[in-house]
């Protein structure tokens, strides 16, 4: 029995110098071994080659790149390492338009070792930089009274420079300047910013403009259709009478300020006399507009007849 208990004792004792002498082992000999790190940020280097040659990389392409490695080397070293504690870059050298693949480098601490990288290559996308000049237009972002009238819209400057990849200024259909009040254009000088935007009005991103805001000035008018009141003058001769009078056309558009036709419901033309009227008369005349006021899309004259008779007591004392 207490040689059980000896032959038990010899063995806790051996396998606790085991222990020790494989926990001094392991810290002295440090045998290497094998670890993975993840998400090491990868830089892209040589970018001032590509503007110097006029060639750029797409920002996409260069958003969120990583990369996952396996390094080999003493425990200790390995173990006392971060992924801060790598560099990992790709470097453009055939610098030409297209899509390009990349090789990966990474750099390491001495005595460390890559065994794996993932990926070992990444593509990019270079393109050549270009310029184009599209004239500046106001886009009216709400829908205009149908009495409202724009005109004489002048832009400084009318003409803005576009620079970027050719795929993003490809993409620019017109540059536009949004304003949804166009009575701010007629207090004077309104600066609004400008905006590229592809065919269907979406805003372009990932190119530069030679300026971001145009000065416009523009007209703002108000249309209304009046009646023309025909003026006469004189009085017709006793021995006849008026039976019909008409104007052609008998109303009439006209342009001003919203302040300058707010009274304004009918225009005259000018003076006819019908003193010496003894038949049937047809004429044109022009007609006669207040200050600030103008006729739209007419030429300014109106085409007049009036029919007269004789009256019944000159035809009893003819009779």
């Amino acid at each position: 029995m207490e040689r059980l208990k000896k032959d038990r004792k010899i063995k806790i004792l051996s396998i606790l110098a085991s222990l020790v002498l494989w926990s001094y082992v392991m810290a002295n000999t440090s045998p290497n071994i094998k670890k993975s790190f993840r998400d090491i940020e990868l830089v892209v280097t040589n970018t001032d080659k590509l503007s110097d040659r006029g060639y750029t990389i797409s920002k996409s392409d260069l958003e969120n790149l990583s990369i996952d490695i396996e390094v080999e080397g003493e425990r200790k070293l390995v173990n006392s390492l971060n992924s801060g504690d790598f560099n990992a870059n790709v470097e453009f050298k055939d610098i030409r338009e297209g899509t390009v693949s990349l090789p990966v480098y990474i750099d390491t601490p001495i005595g460390i070792f890559v065994t794996k990288k993932n990926p070992d290559k990444v593509n990019v996308k270079l393109e050549k930089i270009i310029n184009i000049e599209k004239p500046v237009e106001l886009n009216i972002t709400q829908e205009l009274d149908k009495n409202t009238i724009l005109e004489n819209t002048t832009a400084s400057p009318n003409k803005i420079l576009i620079s970027g990849a050719r795929s993003a200024v490809e993409r620019v259909d017109k540059l536009i300047c949004n304003i949804d009040d166009v009575s701010l254009l007629s207090s004077g000088t309104t600066t609004l910013s400008v905006v590229p935007v592809d065919s269907k009005g979406i805003k372009v991103s990932g190119v530069s403009l030679s300026q971001n805001f145009v000065n416009f000035q523009a007209t703002v008018t108000t249309k209304k259709e009046v009646k023309v009141k025909l003026k006469k003058i004189g009085m017709i001769n006793s021995l006849y009478k008026i039976t019909k009078e008409t104007v052609v056309p008998d109303k009439v558009v006209i342009k001003g300020s919203k302040k300058a036709l707010e009274k304004i419901n009918e225009v005259e033309t000018e003076d006819v006399d019908i003193e010496n009227i003894t038949k049937n008369t047809t004429d044109t005349i022009g007609l006669k507009l207040p200050d600030n006021v103008v006729l739209d899309n007419t030429d300014g004259t109106v085409t007049y007849s009036i029919e007269v008779e004789k009256t019944q007591n000159t035809q009893g004392a003819m009779d």
